[in-house]
């Protein structure tokens, strides 16, 4: 297989998963009714309450697993990159589509568990972030946001 034939099967490989973990992975667990409060993070919170696990699922495995594969389309940039002779360019890409796919993939498993946090302290009625909400943003979501 010629280089250029590897590249095309790359990008469209690395295009499919995008399109895969967009539709199939971010889109349901946007499709969620979010109150209107004036506070907007508490407006997420409240939202997570009206997801269904069958929501919270799909964003989970979708994300987590087509984000990372997206490394392919990247990688096959980075060559075409340094084909023509920029190779500290296709360094560059490389090292950030390595961190965007393991990052991707970690903070879609993250942000479905804080949703399901915010599911489970029955938000419907809350005036304000609970605690525990709070704690696993401070100490798991933020190291990778």
């Amino acid at each position: 297989m010629t280089e250029h034939k590897r590249w095309q099967k790359m990008l469209a490989g690395g295009m499919i998963c995008a399109f895969i973990s967009v539709a199939l992975g971010d889109m349901p667990i946007g499709w969620a009714v979010y109150p209107k409060t004036g506070n907007k993070i508490l407006n997420l919170v409240l939202g997570c309450g009206n997801l269904s696990l069958l929501q919270m699922a799909t964003g989970l495995l979708f994300g987590a697993v087509f984000i990372p594969f997206q490394y392919y389309g990247f990688k096959a940039i980075a060559e075409i990159i340094s084909k023509d002779g920029c190779t500290l360019c296709a360094k560059i890409t490389e090292l950030g589509a390595r961190a965007y796919t393991f990052g991707g993939g970690t903070v879609h498993v993250l942000c479905v568990a804080a949703m399901f946090l915010c599911k489970t302290e029955n938000t419907g009625s809350l005036l304000q972030i609970p605690q525990s909400v709070i704690d696993f943003s401070l100490w798991c979501l933020f190291l990778f946001k």
